[in-house]
């Protein structure tokens, strides 16, 4: 129907941000200084207004209900970027992905803002008892008059 507004998906797909090698407990595992989502993406999906992430966890079975967080750093000013997420400073999360008990497992996060396109990213794995190898991708979403 004209006029109205579809979601519509980057023609990029899915992007690999990072394999993160371990990342143990509580601590940040910094994703990439060079995979942001305006090095990843078309200039023109680099503006759309939201993302969504995946992160694919390996052959470890990670504790039920443990959560990976994500976070962003951003570089607005590259002159004065934002401190890095560290020990109890955590500014910037984005969302947490919760964990099942399964190896070998895909999760998924929705809707999340394009703070900063230049910014980089940050996983916190709250597991306990496994360093957890993980790969962190994106991919961008915008809204699109429907055809």
């Amino acid at each position: 129907m004209a006029g109205e507004l579809l979601n519509k998906v980057g023609e990029s797909g899915w992007r690999v941000v990072s394999e993160v090698t371990a990342m143990g407990a509580g601590v940040f595992a910094y994703a990439s200084s060079t995979q942001t989502i305006s090095v990843l993406m078309t200039a023109n999906e680099s503006k759309y207004p939201v993302f969504e992430a995946k992160l694919t966890i390996g052959s470890q079975a990670p504790t039920k209900n443990v959560t990976v967080d994500l976070y962003i750093r951003p570089q607005a000013d590259i002159l004065l970027p934002a401190p890095n997420p560290n020990g109890t400073y955590e500014p910037f999360q984005l969302g947490s992905f919760v964990l099942d008990d399964v190896a070998d497992s895909t999760y998924y996060l929705f809707q999340l803002p394009n703070l900063d396109n230049l910014g980089t990213f940050y996983l916190k794995s709250n597991e306990s008892e496994t360093a957890l190898v993980g790969k962190l991708s994106i991919r961008m979403q915008t809204l699109a008059a429907a055809e």
